[in-house]
């Protein structure tokens, strides 16, 4: 089996002839930055060398698969919010002090969501790494769920508050901002992507389990 098949047989729980060793996150070390010449931040911003950093999960490490989203703020950062790119050493993060949307009928996902250069670069990205290793290797995309969308861009304070004062609105706010979510995703798949990864920080420090239930179990399944 090539790495590819044995991703996806594992994921659709058919045999394989070994285990599959996939990685749908980052793989992003400074020592692999190095060795390709594909230093954060601009890996994350040029799709050349987005590809370049994470091919080498494949090329270097021996994943069967390969993953080229490094962060959590490509959509984020198309959506309008401000971004605080960081060096090489670190993940770039969203102000989310410095809130773009302060009510549900503030959110607008723009025209140009998918062509914003930080969205399109990893649009790129997957079609340059499809077109190098053809079927060799799983490809993994991944588009970030309305939650995580929330706290970038409502602040984390005023978001998980609207969610305690006002359920019926932060449904509302999940509804509009999982379009988001789908459109990257699906621009992903038609890229060459074979499977997405999905990160939605309701993590357990802030988001009981009760909430979850309510807000998000039906939207996650949905997904």
């Amino acid at each position: 089996m090539t790495s590819k098949e044995r991703v996806l047989a594992g994921l659709l729980r058919q045999p394989v002839d070994r285990t599959p060793v996939c990685n749908p996150t980052s793989v992003a070390t400074v020592e692999l930055m190095d060795l390709v010449d594909a230093h954060f931040p601009e890996a994350n911003r040029n799709p050349e060398m987005m590809a370049r950093l994470a091919a080498t999960g494949y090329t270097e490490l021996g994943f069967d698969s390969i993953m080229p989203v490094f962060s959590i703020i490509q959509e984020s950062s198309a959506l309008g919010c401000k971004m605080q790119w960081e060096q090489k050493d670190n993940w770039p993060t969203v102000r989310m002090r410095e809130p773009i949307w302060r009510d549900v009928d503030d959110i607008r996902i723009p025209n140009d969501f998918l062509t914003h250069p930080d969205t399109a670069c990893v649009i790129e990205a997957i079609k340059l790494l499809r077109k190098e290793f053809g079927d060799e290797v799983a490809i993994i995309g991944k588009t970030m769920g309305p939650w995580t969308l929330g706290y970038h861009c409502f602040g984390v304070e005023p978001f998980l508050l609207m969610s305690l004062d006002d359920p019926g609105k932060t449904k509302l706010a999940l509804e509009r901002m999982k379009e988001a979510t789908i459109q990257f995703g699906v621009a992903q798949i038609e890229a060459g992507a074979d499977a997405l990864t999905l990160p939605d920080h309701a993590t357990g420090d802030l988001v009981s389990g009760g909430y979850y239930d309510r807000d998000l179990k039906d939207m996650h399944a949905e997904f």
